[in-house]
């Protein structure tokens, strides 16, 4: 058993506790948001369309590395007790032609391309990673 010399002695061994359980959230989050980075890095790399498979044998769809290199994962802000992560493309670099990519769409003469699914995949997949890591800390 815990005993607390008064109110400020508990308010002080509370205040501990949320901050390390703060700072533990927000190293898993970092961790995830790199991991997550890398996953859709790997996504793009691997995930060719069957015609570009085909026709000029690439696996991805990296054809001047612009997509693959505006892919980010930033480390975890902790503000007013809560705890955000981010990866994806850096909205500042994020072309029209990623997001065409990514949810897949009609070319008016090559036909219907399909979805790379990148991000989506890979928010999906970090997502149950992230979420039975903090389960964890119960």
């Amino acid at each position: 058993m815990v005993k607390f010399a008064g109110a400020d002695a508990l308010r002080a061994h509370m205040s501990g506790l949320s901050r390390n359980l703060e700072d533990e959230v927000a190293a898993i989050t970092t961790e995830a948001m790199s991991d997550g980075k890398e996953l859709m890095k790997r996504h793009i790399a691997t995930r060719a369309t069957p015609k570009v498979r085909q026709y000029e044998g690439r696996d991805g769809r990296i054809v001047t590395s612009v997509m693959i290199n505006s892919v980010s994962g930033d480390p975890a802000v902790k503000e007013n007790g809560k705890v955000t992560g981010k990866f994806g493309w850096k909205p500042s670099e994020a072309l029209n032609y990623f997001w065409y990519q990514e949810a897949g769409f009609t070319h008016k003469t090559a036909g219907d391309v399909e979805p790379m699914h990148a991000l989506f995949d890979a928010f999906v997949s970090i997502r149950e990673e992230w979420v039975h890591k903090l389960e964890k800390l119960k």
